[in-house]
């Protein structure tokens, strides 16, 4: 079994996911490697689960820091990011901030958008297009744990046209949003940003990322 990938940031093509929390879940950024990046429309390549950031409670200014320090440390280039309800200010903040650096794709969740996130997760995990790693190492991690019980808590049926995956009672569902998320984000057609001049990019330079930080207001 595999054990959690290490981000090559200078090779690996880098996506995530971000379910932002109400107040009663918590706020969960699914980070994931692709084989490569999809060229063409409809191409779905295969993406591995590299990581979790999961923060309690809705201290939004402060998740910004967090998010924003994980984006950046891990080279992201594609960020797939909930953007409902009071997702939508802090999906904002980081787009002002940091979409010169990565694509940013804020999504609004409607029963429409939401089906069409949970096909296309349906879809790839039936083609073996997801791999999570399950090394005793990473089923001992705490985030291992809380993401497998919430997959397997979640109900799926289908209202009408619409697939629907919904929580069971007692249970929370972030982890399986940014994933869903995530899985969009590699499967986003992707564009090279070949104009952005990146070599005094001090957002990514390990000695400016504190000041960045420290810098940014909500």
């Amino acid at each position: 079994r595999l054990n959690l990938p290490t981000i090559d940031i200078k090779n690996d093509f880098v996506v995530a996911g971000l379910d932002i929390a109400s107040a009663r879940n918590s706020t969960g950024l699914t980070l994931g490697i692709v084989d490569a990046p999809a060229g063409e429309f409809g191409e779905r390549p295969k993406k591995t689960i590299a990581d979790w950031v999961v923060l309690s409670g809705t201290n939004y200014e402060e998740q910004f820091h967090i998010l924003a320090e994980a984006l950046i440390r891990n080279r992201v280039q594609v960020l797939f990011a909930d953007y409902t309800g009071v997702g939508r200010a802090l999906t904002d903040v980081l787009t002002y901030h940091l979409s010169e650096y990565m694509a940013i794709v804020p999504y609004t969740f409607t029963p429409s958008s939401k089906s069409d996130m949970w096909k296309a997760l349906d879809e790839d995990i039936m083609n073996r297009r997801i791999v999570v790693p399950a090394h005793k190492t990473v089923r001992d991690k705490k985030e291992f744990k809380k993401f497998e019980e919430q997959m397997t808590n979640l109900q799926k049926y289908w209202r009408g046209s619409f697939m629907v995956c919904e929580k069971t009672t007692g249970y929370e569902d972030d982890y399986c949003d940014s994933l869903a998320l995530m899985n969009l984000a590699g499967n986003h057609l992707y564009t090279p940003p070949s104009e952005i001049e990146v070599t005094e990019n001090s957002l990514i330079a390990t000695s400016h990322r504190t000041s960045m930080v420290n810098r940014s207001r909500w």
